[in-house]
């Protein structure tokens, strides 16, 4: 049976699509599962998602998203399956990754499918992954035969969502901030990877797709 996941209509979805889909879904999961949480991105911090402002101020756990849009390379023996065909690129703008490396609650977000009729489940077919350097700069879902100098050839098993959030309520990743902290970190962030245009960010900054996730410390819980 062909694989439908990887089944381009027109053209695979633009990343924007994949944010859309993938930050709609995480705000859901957070909205069944009663956490109360601020999303937004980064390239603008005023375009909430989750309007949850009377959370800005208590102290809690920031993660980052960084969406990257998959590709698809020409099936070896016409193998239609994930193997050696699904990847993605970490290349450009190369300030992003050097973020993404520097900044350790920062994870690619890494949509496995190419078909949009799988947009109203996207966040389970979503890796939540981190790279190891600069040099390597593609990765694979699963390509053995891929150059190990310069590509990830296996990120099949990285961690889905459920496992993600799992971690993050341990205090197994994620930064804490101090109450009052977030707009502090927001505007850190922007400025160390945001151009000067004297006062007036640009439409597209290295920034560009990459969600913030803040998830307020619960009463009585301790300071990770």
């Amino acid at each position: 049976m062909a694989n439908d996941f990887l089944r381009v209509r027109n053209a695979i979805p633009l990343e924007r699509e994949y944010e859309g889909w993938i930050v709609r879904e995480i705000e859901d999961y957070l909205a069944l599962s009663g956490r109360k949480a601020t999303i937004f991105g980064v390239g603008s911090a005023r375009e909430k998602i989750w309007p949850a402002d009377e959370e800005l101020n208590v102290a809690g756990k920031v993660v980052g998203l960084q969406f990257k849009r998959p590709s698809l390379s020409n099936p070896p023996g016409n193998d239609p399956t994930h193997s050696r065909r699904l990847h993605w690129k970490l290349g450009s703008p190369a300030s992003q990754l050097n973020l993404v490396l520097n900044t350790p609650e920062i994870f690619y977000a890494l949509p496995t499918f190419t078909d949009p009729k799988y947009k109203r489940v996207s966040l389970h077919h979503c890796l939540f992954w981190r790279p190891e350097n600069a040099v390597r700069k593609t990765v694979w879902y699963n390509n053995p035969g891929a150059n190990p100098a310069r590509s990830y050839l296996q990120v099949e098993g990285a961690t889905r969502w459920g496992h993600y959030m799992e971690k993050l309520v341990r205090c197994l990743i994620g930064r804490a901030l101090p109450a009052g902290g977030l707009q502090a970190y927001v505007n850190n962030l922007q400025a160390d990877v945001s151009p000067d245009l004297g006062g007036v960010r640009a439409r597209s900054t290295p920034t560009a797709g990459i969600y913030i996730i803040f998830i307020p410390r619960l009463p009585g819980q301790a300071e990770a």
